[in-house]
């Protein structure tokens, strides 16, 4: 595996941003129902499969400048070429095969396919369009913030202060990260909560007391958390690959050469907009991600 961090600098540059890039993406289909768990596979998906889902595949990546499956190495993301083991979403598999990607499937769930946020997203972004002040950012937030809440951990963090002498009673039947001294009778504790009580049990067999369950429901669904964070990076993939491109972040990019106006209008979700509306980059130095300046003259 290699990793490509590449440096540049133009003149006579523009700015597009994607119209709502994620509230786009969730107009695609989604997962819904689980069809099958698949354990043992081996299996080399072409763009006409019909299989729809997330797998762990080995992937092949061709030596390229401008690699675009991203793996998580220590706790970042990256975009090398070389070859690994990875979970990814099998649309965004299907999209890349047309670029010398390679892929073979080992194992994963195959899921149903369903419109599931058109409605939503189509009913905001109009409001989102057609009004101004508190009424239009109400509106952009429930779009840009819903596909979020799929991907929350199911463990949250809670605060709370009980009395010092219950404070072993929670260190037995709790995850209890940091423990603040209020006075001599009391404490503030951070503590993991809705972590799953069987296994706390299991440790605690031994252990009688009275504390009352306080776990918090978390509702998640990391499949559609994923599918749409792959739409929006299969979304980008043709302008992150144009030559004329020299950086690119989540939903802009900076290009040498103005798009077609086919690809432009600021009024449509998923097309591109002009940041600086009409004006051309004088100047523009890209050192790497969110490492950038620029200057321009109205």
């Amino acid at each position: 595996m290699v990793l490509t961090i590449i440096f540049a600098y133009g003149k006579n540059l523009k700015q597009y941003d994607v119209n709502s890039l994620y509230p786009f993406s969730m107009l695609k289909p989604m997962p819904l129902n689980l069809i099958k768990e698949h354990k043992y596979l081996d299996l080399e998906l072409d763009q006409n499969s019909n299989l729809f889902g997330i797998f762990e595949a080995e992937c092949i990546v061709p030596k390229c400048d401008r690699p675009q499956l991203p793996f998580k190495l220590g706790g970042r993301t990256i975009y090398p070429y070389g070859n690994w083991r990875g979970i990814y979403f099998t649309e965004e598999i299907k999209a890349l095969l047309e670029y010398g990607y390679k892929f073979k499937l080992i194992k994963g769930y195959e899921f149903s396919q369903y419109d599931l946020f058109k409605e939503y997203v189509n009913y905001f972004y109009n409001i989102k369009m057609s009004s101004s002040g508190s009424t239009k950012f109400i509106a952009k937030m429930h779009l840009n913030q819903l596909y979020g809440i799929f991907g929350k951990k199911q463990d949250i963090i809670e605060t709370i202060n009980i009395y010092n002498r219950d404070i072993k009673k929670y260190i037995a039947t709790k995850i209890v990260k940091t423990i603040i001294e209020i006075n001599s009778d009391k404490s503030c504790i951070l503590l993991n909560n809705n972590i799953d009580n069987k296994i706390l049990k299991e440790l605690n067999i031994e252990l009688e007391t009275n504390l009352i369950s306080r776990n918090v429901e978390v509702t998640s669904n990391v499949a559609i958390a994923a599918a749409i964070t792959s739409y929006s990076r299969i979304q980008m993939l043709k302008y992150k690959l144009d030559p004329n491109t020299l950086y690119t972040d989540t939903d802009s990019i900076f290009t040498s050469v103005p798009l077609d106006e086919s690809l432009v209008d600021q009024n449509k979700i998923g097309f591109m907009k002009d940041e600086l509306n009409g004006c051309t980059i004088s100047e523009g130095y890209f050192l790497g991600i969110k490492q950038y300046g620029y200057y321009y003259i109205e």
